[in-house]
């Protein structure tokens, strides 16, 4: 399938990314699209807030009080992180969930062939959405 107008970017590189994989799995169907749409929009604000997390010097700062805070970034990475798992979950993007999950696999006479949807060797590598530097 295609990736909707309004994805761009991050978000239009993570579609492209986990599409073919996911499709070619028989994860996702017509009704999972808008899933799928959502953990890439993750997937994109979650490497956005990965590099100023990476930038920033100290994750608890002193707040007005004097008391200890917690950077805002870090608490959006982790709640973001908390999410980018449970849309994963419920997509079947890891071992355990595809054990979980029953046959979605189309006939092979109705598969596109793969060069169809397959990458292009300078596009951006799938294994980058899940590798935390």
């Amino acid at each position: 399938p295609e990736p909707p107008d309004s994805l761009t970017g991050a978000t239009l590189d993570a579609w492209r990314s986990v599409m073919p994989w996911a499709y070619d799995e028989g994860l996702v169907t017509a009704a999972d699209l808008p899933l799928l749409e959502s953990w890439c929009s993750a997937v994109a604000r979650w490497r956005e807030l990965d590099a100023k997390l990476n930038s920033v010097d100290d994750l608890v700062s002193e707040g007005s009080t004097g008391n200890q805070v917690q950077s805002p970034i870090y608490k959006s990475h982790r709640e973001l992180s908390q999410l980018l798992i449970s849309l994963a979950q419920q997509l079947g993007f890891s071992p355990a969930a595809r054990l979980r999950m029953p046959a979605l696999k189309r006939p092979e006479d109705e598969r596109p062939p793969r060069a169809v949807y397959e990458m292009k060797p300078d596009g951006p590598d799938p294994r980058d959405l899940f590798r935390v530097n």
